[in-house]
């Protein structure tokens, strides 16, 4: 039995070290140390080298020996880090404390992906400038400002390679800007939906590089002339605003003039204005625009490339049409793939002066190609005419998918039947019906 047990770990030292990296890879490090100590004595030293690391700090009083190191008064982490032969170039760290010396932002890192609950963060200087960085995703953080308070507040970001940016819910209500200053930069995503912000904060965006670019933020303002972006392909913007709302809802005819004048300075408004070369455009909760379609409309028909176009938008129960979309449309001439997401999550009592958007002239989608519609089964008039209005003018249209959700389930073969009966009259058209 000994000798079988030796043939095996004989064999298993004998695998290439990419391959035991692999193996590795989804252990947390207690298990990489406790495994190793399995392996003929040339693999001593192998946590030293994998590429991952994966931390629990509940787990540190059970933390084996480290070859040569001593833990007293250091925990084991700090052992790893610093014991290291290398930085890791693809780490995924979770539930543990730890402060990053500089020195762990040698030429090696490429991915920094940090998630917090909440928790400051002082993201340091080596990191920011990081000379082989390709990707930082920073999630959940509050980022103060490290300086003194008679300074300008601002960090600046400046790895010359960073080629993916993700900041996602975090906080930066002690900083006054942000500056990105990174030549090679492709994808960047700016993301605050779940919290609102004491103080505005600047991005001072110079990426001229950049292809797919996501906003969807309140109290950011971006510093910006997107006219330099030539490569700019995918956007998504969010309006978001609860306010906005509940200003739409109370609106008069007289306010109109007011509340036109208050969505058109919106920041999204404004990037919007500078993205009139992509190729794809997510635009979230449009609800604001129902009252003055021409004033959306009017702007994507500028957009000379859009071949692909995603809206969603709150819908009370009883208020709002979505019939003024058709006009929306038809300012897309080049349009060929349609997502419409449709939320009704407000319930609002019908107004008695509501009008009715007039439908548009006769238009033509000849290159739309591709639909789907999400939207809920209980109210389905709006939607059905929209669908079938989508059918008329759209000659060349190959596919459609309808995604339904039911509150009352018995709803579901009346919406089915229904549409069922509309595509009939198109043969041509691949149909996808889903509801849950």
């Amino acid at each position: 039995m000994r000798g079988e047990e030796e043939e095996e770990e004989e064999r298993l030292s004998n695998l290439p070290e990419p391959i035991l990296h692999h193996i590795f890879s989804d252990l947390p490090m207690k298990e990489v140390l406790r495994s190793t100590c399995l392996l003929s004595k040339k693999w001593r030293y192998f946590w030293a080298t994998v590429p991952y690391l994966h931390f629990d700090i509940h787990e540190q009083s059970r933390f084996p020996p480290l070859p040569d190191y001593n833990h007293h008064g250091t925990s084991p982490v700090d052992h790893v880090i610093y014991g290291r032969h290398r930085w890791t170039t693809s780490s995924l760290i979770r539930f543990f404390k730890l402060e990053l010396p500089d020195e762990t932002f040698g030429d090696s890192i490429r991915v920094v992906r940090l998630k917090c609950h909440r928790l400051p963060y002082y993201l340091p200087d080596a990191m920011l400038s990081a000379p082989n960085l390709r990707t930082l995703e920073v999630d959940n953080l509050v980022l103060p400002f490290p300086g003194n308070e008679d300074s300008r507040r601002e960090i600046v970001i400046s790895c010359p390679l960073l080629e993916t940016l993700v900041l996602k819910d975090c906080r930066y209500d002690s900083l006054d800007v942000i500056k990105l200053s990174t030549y090679g930069l492709k994808k960047l995503e700016i993301v605050t939906t779940k919290y609102a912000f004491r103080d505005e904060c600047t991005f001072e965006i110079n990426t001229p590089n950049l292809s797919s670019f996501v906003y969807q933020a309140v109290n950011i303002s971006l510093d910006c002339d997107f006219g330099v972006f030539a490569g700019l392909v995918k956007a998504s913007v969010l309006f978001q605003d609860s306010f906005l709302f509940e200003k739409l809802l109370d609106a008069t005819e007289d306010l109109n003039s007011q509340l036109l004048e208050w969505i058109k300075d919106l920041d999204a408004m404004k990037i919007l204005e500078g993205l009139q070369r992509v190729e794809s455009l997510c635009l979230e909760k449009i609800q604001c625009f129902e009252r003055f379609p021409n004033t959306l409309g009017d702007l994507l028909a500028s957009y000379g490339k859009l071949k692909k176009l995603e809206l969603s938008m709150l819908l009370g129960n009883n208020t709002c049409s979505i019939l003024w979309l058709t006009t929306l449309l038809r300012s897309c001439s080049l349009l060929e793939s349609f997502v419409l997401k449709l939320f009704k999550t407000f319930d609002i009592e019908e107004s008695e002066d509501k009008v009715e958007p007039v439908l548009p002239l006769p238009y033509t989608l000849n290159h739309l190609k591709y639909v789907t519609i999400e939207t809920g089964v209980e109210e389905l008039n709006d939607e059905f005419e929209f669908l079938q209005s989508l059918l008329n003018n759209s000659p060349n249209l190959e596919r459609m998918a309808v995604v339904g959700c039911a509150v009352n389930q018995e709803r579901v073969p009346e919406f089915r039947d229904k549409l069922m009966a509309l595509f009939q009259q198109f043969p041509n058209v691949q149909v996808s019906l889903q509801f849950y």
